[in-house]
């Protein structure tokens, strides 16, 4: 399980060291943690139980558990939920001054916020998980059609990269091109590309391009929650395709089935622009409840029924 690093997660989301001599004289610069989640540490504390590989996040309840345990229990609670990570989080008007001054006293890194814990916890959550877990890395570029996270698939020299290219000039966003990392975030699949390919598009003839520098920082989004596959077929070969479009297939990645759709590739076919249909009636669907085959069935069955 990998490790974070306490100047990376203080960076990311603004947070600001309380006590800053201790963390200078002990040189937590390069201190690193492991945490797959967070917890507000309320029921650990009480049970004086160890939240293992949980970040805590303290919220205005540890007042009242504080109240109710006293002083010297309190303490007993926090130092044992605390044997893997000596840091905590928490917003200073949410928690009460004695409090704080106990776990000053007590040597925790203390880091502050000035957003309320449920709204901290709620961001940092999912980039623990993510930054913890080891992805499952897929052949494919990603795009974002309309608000919606898509990976285009296929076998090499298909034309995915070309099609992203003609999307992205369509105002749609890239998050990268030939390997995205996958990561499952209560029970979701987000999408990203790995660091050293961010930003590069491999176009055929031309050659690998910087979509940032060529395009603007505007486009390019570092990941996204994977909601619809694309995969691209070749026309050459016999495969049987969903004409009517009333069954869409799943894939299951990193135990999460995730809609998918064979999209043959033809000469004199627009691709993208079948791209952006395919996002459009694949948000029609979830969204609208609206099934065209539905309603062009209703509508032989009404006109059926008036011609007898």
């Amino acid at each position: 399980m990998r490790k974070i690093s306490l100047k990376k997660i203080i960076k990311k989301f603004d947070l600001q060291i309380d006590n800053s001599d201790l963390f200078k004289k002990n040189q937590l610069e390069d201190y690193q943690f492991i945490a797959t989640g967070t917890t507000s540490g309320n029921l650990e504390i009480l049970l004086i139980s160890d939240a293992k590989n949980k970040l805590i996040i303290l919220d205005s309840k540890v007042n009242e558990i504080f109240d109710y345990l006293g002083e010297k229990k309190f303490i007993l609670g926090i130092k044992n939920i605390f044997k893997n990570n000596k840091l905590i989080i928490l917003n200073t008007k949410e928690v009460d001054l004695k409090i704080l001054k106990i776990l000053r006293s007590i040597g925790f890194i203390i880091l502050k916020t000035t957003q309320p814990s449920a709204e901290i916890r709620s961001s940092i959550e999912p980039y623990l998980v993510k930054s913890t877990q080891n992805p499952e890395r897929i052949h494919a570029t990603m795009l974002i059609v309309y608000g919606m996270g898509i990976l285009l698939t296929g076998e090499s020299g298909i034309g995915k990269s070309e099609v992203a290219l003609e999307l992205i000039s369509r105002k749609h966003l890239f998050v990268g091109d030939d390997a995205i990392d996958v990561y499952r975030v209560s029970g979701e699949l987000y999408g990203k590309s790995p660091r050293i390919t961010r930003e590069f598009l491999e176009v055929r003839g031309i050659g690998i391009i910087n979509i940032k520098k060529l395009l603007g920082t505007q486009i390019i989004k570092p990941e996204s929650k994977i909601d619809f596959i694309i995969n691209f077929t070749n026309s050459s070969k016999k495969e049987n395709y969903d004409r009517l479009g009333n069954n869409i297939s799943n894939k299951l990645i990193k135990g999460v089935n995730i809609p998918i759709i064979q999209l043959p590739i033809l000469v004199g076919r627009n691709i993208a622009e079948l791209v952006e249909i395919a996002v459009m009636n694949f948000k029609q669907r979830k969204y609208d409840k609206y099934f065209p085959l539905e309603d062009l069935s209703s509508r032989i069955k009404i006109n059926n029924e008036e011609n007898k």
